[in-house]
């Protein structure tokens, strides 16, 4: 048996899916009141790591503060968490509707799938950061197109690349 096996390649992929897309205008204006999120910020978006649950609570609530600086302040949208000190070591799997609630699932592909359902059941919006990817995976994995959606140009590349 190889050794690699036990490594579950859906939590690498996941957690490095960001790597892809390119860096995402979030908010326009002048400093401070812009946000252009990086592949690290659009990747805590869509799947956030941590090594500990008290360091899951320490950055949504670094988070919370951060949305709550801009002159129009951004609400906390849902995002799905893993705990564990590394990809290959994950303990726990978390969706955080709500800063100050944690809902425990078994995998990192279950807590994208509850966050997706979570956000369309409750008609929130994606975390803004990672909304294209939360775009790609409703369209080409779930097969959902609303008349709400809009597709930025930079994204129309990996539609037609991921397309099923």
């Amino acid at each position: 048996m190889f050794p690699f096996v036990t490594v579950n390649i859906c939590h690498h992929f996941l957690s490095n899916l960001s790597c892809i897309f390119p860096p995402q205008v979030v908010v326009r204006g002048r400093k401070p009141n812009n946000w252009t999120a990086n592949k690290a910020e659009i990747q805590k978006g869509f799947l956030l790591h941590v090594t500990s649950v008290a360091d899951l609570k320490t950055v949504i609530n670094e988070k919370v503060a951060w949305l709550q600086k801009f002159r129009k302040p951004l609400s906390f949208n849902p995002l799905a968490a893993i705990v564990g000190k590394d990809l290959q070591n994950v303990e726990k799997c978390f969706v955080v509707i709500q800063p100050s609630n944690l809902y425990e699932v078994e995998s990192p592909a279950e807590a994208i799938d509850l966050t997706f359902k979570a956000v369309h059941a409750l008609c929130l919006e994606y975390a803004l950061e990672s909304k294209n990817m939360w775009l790609l995976l409703q369209q080409k994995v779930y097969g959902i197109h609303t008349e709400w959606d809009e597709v930025p140009p930079a994204l129309i590349p990996f539609m037609k690349f991921f397309t099923l």
